[in-house]
């Protein structure tokens, strides 16, 4: 798993890292990322975090410590030579990740039921596909146009992309929101073009539907 935590966080505007921000008492948006795919450790799927991180999140890099003892944590930094951004990020993690992969974004997260985990059903699709997309319907203007965008639809008896933009200026085509993307080992290299460019590289993948999507990018978002 791949966790970019290297970035800033400008528009969160806070004195601490937004992946750290409580949203109830002990319970950090960082846990509640992770909490699905911890609960596949727990049943005994080996986990590994590889975290993105800079010089200014080791609060974040002790924070992680609490992890360790239910999967294997990785660290790596984010440099110049990486690239800025998420395919920054995605380039630091890539030689780190040598089996089936996800990328979870650490500031946001959605409801899940362990008798459903979003994260099994995406590995399980992993067996016969190289891209899988967590997705969170919508039709939210805001939403779409500040987002990962996406047009889902049923095609065969599989839900797949039909279109993808970054924070399209129009949000009419699309319907869905991406909230994490797994790939095949194989596929990992590809990242950067997958997720990190406008017009992301996830026309034809499979989709698995997710609820209660937020995404903690600034303190109204938090609140």
């Amino acid at each position: 798993m791949i966790l970019p935590c290297a970035g800033a966080g400008v528009r969160f505007d806070a004195p601490y890292p937004k992946e750290l921000h409580c949203l109830s008492s002990g319970t950090t948006v960082l846990d509640l990322s992770l909490a699905p795919l911890l609960d596949l450790a727990s049943e005994g799927l080996r986990i590994r975090i590889v975290a993105v991180l800079s010089v200014c999140k080791m609060d974040t890099a002790r924070y992680l410590a609490r992890f360790a003892d239910r999967c294997t944590v990785v660290m790596t930094y984010q440099t110049a030579r990486h690239g800025s951004g998420l395919r920054g990020a995605l380039a630091a993690a890539a030689p780190l990740c040598t089996s089936d992969t996800v990328l979870v974004l650490p500031d946001q997260f959605c409801r899940w039921d362990p008798a459903d985990n979003p994260f099994r059903a995406a590995l399980r699709l992993l067996r016969d596909e190289d891209r899988v997309v967590l997705a969170a319907p919508t039709r939210d203007p805001a939403v779409l146009r500040t987002d990962g965008a996406l047009r889902i639809e049923l095609v065969d008896g599989v839900e797949r992309v039909m279109a993808a933009a970054e924070k399209p200026a129009d949000p009419g085509p699309y319907n869905a929101v991406w909230v994490c993307v797994g790939v095949t080992a194989g596929a990992v290299a590809r990242l950067p073009e997958v997720v990190g460019a406008d017009r992301p590289d996830l026309v034809g993948a499979a989709v698995v539907r997710v609820v209660g999507y937020r995404n903690v990018t600034t303190p109204e978002a938090a609140a």
